[in-house]
């Protein structure tokens, strides 16, 4: 599991979003929580069509629900991630398609300038 959490994972140059259909549930309970998915896309309903790019202080109104988040721990690519399970951090990291770990992947604590 170290090991894991250790490796370096790309960002795929070629495929943008993987399609994946396996979302990750989150239950945001407050302001700080909706704080730390700024910049994934979600969906409020399993149902709707699109994803919509979470923003902190705009998307209040998810405080309270259950939402569905692309991540990458769940795309769909194998050994690389898109775009569209990284959010927001596929934009600002330019340097991200050469490797990011997977554990500042999982553990959110990666900065984007």
């Amino acid at each position: 599991m170290v090991l894991m959490l250790a490796r370096t994972l790309s960002m795929s140059t070629k495929v943008s979003d993987c399609g994946t259909k396996h979302l990750v549930t989150y239950n945001v309970k407050t302001k700080k929580h909706l704080k730390k998915l700024n910049g994934k896309f979600y969906k409020e309903n399993l149902t709707d069509d699109d994803y919509q790019l979470l923003n902190f202080n705009r998307d209040t109104h998810l405080i309270g629900k259950t939402i569905y988040v692309r991540s990458a721990v769940t795309c769909g690519l194998g050994n690389k991630v898109c775009a569209k399970c990284l959010g927001q951090t596929a934009i600002t990291n330019l340097d991200i398609a050469d490797g990011l770990s997977a554990f500042e992947l999982i553990s959110g604590s990666s900065k984007t300038y």
